[in-house]
């Protein structure tokens, strides 16, 4: 277990080429869903990595922007019909969500606003929100003990979901080809990817043998469903705290409101860039993922022998684990109020980000800047009584080159809460 910020910084960023796989093994035929870009190893990771990053360059997210817009403004009209009832927020904002990556990710107008029932959102709940003590323990034992898996045949995931979710995205490839529609979003990037037909992994120097990159219609529904593996929860949560938190701190409330007031007033209407400038809603929402992260910790790998500043050793095979929960509510970083909800923190005479490793990882609106100085805690500022953030310890997505794809959906979490 690692919680030293500067050996944080080495494992996820300066030395990332000795931990650069996360550890959990799959077997992509018996679950072919399972071999998406979180869980591919070594030089097949990096080969998916470079051809999957341009959906996070902020062109392509304001692309995808329409299609969010209309979902949002979906969800306005619905709650504008519910105004004098009482209305369950975290069944409504996952339904949003799913309407959200079903649309940018599969092509597919799931409906689960207007239709909590729908096929998309069954398939997704079998899967995140089983109902059987079995169902939630077969990811694990595959994660963690794949010889067993293998000798008892065990599956992640059901057969059907397995087939929905490449049927869907089959036919979304069938779709656009058909049509010739573009709409510059991630399916298109995933046809892309299909018509060229494979890649080649170049050799690095543990792996130094050459690899092809098949771009087969299961891998690239792999690469589909992590969209929802890892924005569904991660979405459905973030708004929904978010806004409990906003009501239980009506100041907090208050200033999140004039910075939308003061972004629609500049922009006209609640777009792209108006979202990106709503500063202090930035800084609720970063809050709400300080005390509550999408993923509780971090898992590494060590890739190669890796000798510590001190002489120490970490031996090839070492599982690494990074407490985010613990770092991010630690009072040695955060001070004696780390418990409480203070967006304040993130304002930025007390904020100190996180370096930025990719300048296109900013355009989801992330706590990563290049123009701050590369000292290892921010100077106390008028703003706040905080002593600053210490770098490496607000980590809700991970950070370096296997930074959580989850970000991407910061973009409508901020408009809804917007």
């Amino acid at each position: 277990m690692v919680r030293s910020p500067r050996l944080l910084e080495s494992i996820l960023v300066k030395d990332f080429s000795h931990f650069h796989d996360h550890g959990f093994h799959f077997d992509a035929d018996l679950d072919p869903l399972e071999a998406h870009l979180f869980n591919q190893e070594g030089v097949r990771w990096r080969a998916l990595r470079n051809k999957l990053s341009p959906v996070f360059t902020t062109g392509r997210l304001r692309s995808m922007a329409p299609q969010m817009n209309r979902i949002t403004d979906r969800l306005v009209d619905l709650l504008r019909t519910k105004s004098d009832s009482e209305v369950d927020v975290r069944n409504l904002v996952s339904r949003f969500a799913i309407d959200v990556i079903a649309s940018c990710a599969f092509c597919l107008d799931s409906g689960a606003l207007e239709n909590p029932d729908c096929q998309f959102k069954r398939m997704a709940d079998t899967i995140f929100r089983p109902r059987r003590y079995a169902d939630s323990v077969k990811p694990l034992v595959r994660a963690f003990l794949p010889s067993v898996a293998r000798l008892l045949g065990i599956r992640a995931l059901p057969g059907d979901v397995v087939q929905f979710f490449t049927e869907v995205t089959t036919r979304a490839f069938q779709h656009r080809l058909k049509e010739g529609t573009v709409r510059n979003d991630f399916v298109d990037l995933l046809l892309e990817l299909k018509i060229r037909g494979d890649a080649i992994c170049e050799g690095t120097e543990t792996e130094p043998q050459q690899k092809r990159l098949v771009f087969t219609d299961q891998l690239l529904a792999a690469q589909s469903f992590i969209f929802l593996g890892a924005g569904w929860e991660t979405v459905s949560t973030a708004m929904a705290l978010t806004l409990y938190f906003m009501g239980r701190h009506p100041e907090a409330q208050e200033e999140a409101r004039r910075s939308v007031k003061k972004a629609k007033a500049a922009y006209g209407e609640i777009g792209f860039e108006a979202v990106k400038s709503m500063d202090y809603l930035d800084h609720c929402i970063a809050e709400t993922m300080r005390l509550y992260p999408p993923a509780a910790a971090l898992f590494r790998v060590c890739t190669r022998d890796y000798v510590l500043e001190d002489g120490r050793r970490i031996e090839k095979g070492t599982r690494i684990v990074v407490p985010v929960s613990g770092i991010q509510r630690d009072p040695q970083f955060w001070g004696p109020e780390a418990d409480r909800y203070v967006p304040d923190r993130f304002r930025p005479a007390a904020l100190k980000y996180q370096a930025s490793y990719r300048k296109e990882d900013d355009a989801a609106g992330l706590y990563h800047r290049e123009d701050m100085e590369d000292s290892e805690v921010y100077e106390e500022g008028e703003a706040t009584k905080k002593e600053g953030i210490t770098k490496m310890t607000y980590l809700p997505f991970g950070v370096g080159p296997r930074m959580c794809i989850g970000r991407f959906w910061l973009i409508p979490t901020k408009r809804f809460n917007a």
